[in-house]
């Protein structure tokens, strides 16, 4: 597994950037014409967009430095989603009973975030998305529908949250939080030099990771 650099990239996906949502799909034709799809898994994996004009001399230097320590598309950091960076609701204020937390082991909990909870799932349940990456200080964590603060730590490299002691398997644990996307560069710096403090970006693209 490639480096992560614990840095965010504070300003590169705004207003002006684009995002896909993508899941892995594996889809089969046969000679009839019908088709079999399966789901390899229920996470989403956003793209983003970030052609744009750069426009502001200290978001240029800041994109080129980042650039350069992962060096271009090897390791990962941080960008901050200005259309999505809580779980309660795009851009709500964080509460302890955002989301139910997944279970993972004995007082061990991964944050995380489910989609289209209005309406009833599918057959193949809820798209979920595994919060690797909470922003620091952010994070409120219930049991059983009651704020907890005793006991309780958030990894923000990982987002995964310790509580003990362990409530159990029969309780159940709730939080929120801020968070960052997990992303690399997915394609290199095309860079052009049209006009004095000005860099316009014909294609840089951006890839969430699954498993930073």
């Amino acid at each position: 597994m490639a480096d992560f650099l614990e840095e965010r990239l504070s300003e590169l996906v705004r207003y002006g950037a684009t995002w896909t949502e993508k899941f892995s799909v594996d889809t089969v034709t046969v000679a009839g014409g019908n088709e079999y799809r399966s789901l390899i898994h229920p996470y989403p994996k956003r793209e983003f967009d970030a052609s744009y004009m750069l426009d502001r001399e200290d978001l240029w230097t800041e994109v080129v430095n980042v650039y350069m320590r992962a060096h271009g598309t090897y390791a990962g950091f941080r960008v901050r989603c200005f259309d999505e960076w809580s779980t309660n609701g795009p851009r709500g204020v964080p509460t302890h009973l955002d989301q139910t937390l997944i279970r993972v082991g004995a007082g061990i909990y991964q944050l995380c975030k489910r989609y289209g909870l209005d309406k009833a799932a599918g057959t193949t349940g809820y798209p979920t998305r595994l919060i690797k990456k909470p922003v620091a200080g952010t994070a409120k964590i219930g049991v059983d529908g009651v704020l907890t603060t005793s006991g309780v730590t958030v990894a923000t490299t990982t987002g995964l949250v310790t509580i003990a002691p362990d409530p159990g398997a029969g309780a159940v644990v709730s939080g929120g939080c801020e968070f960052d996307f997990p992303v690399r560069f997915a394609t290199e710096l095309p860079v052009g030099m049209d006009y004095p403090g000005w860099r316009p970006v014909d294609s840089l693209k951006l890839i969430e990771l699954l498993n930073p």
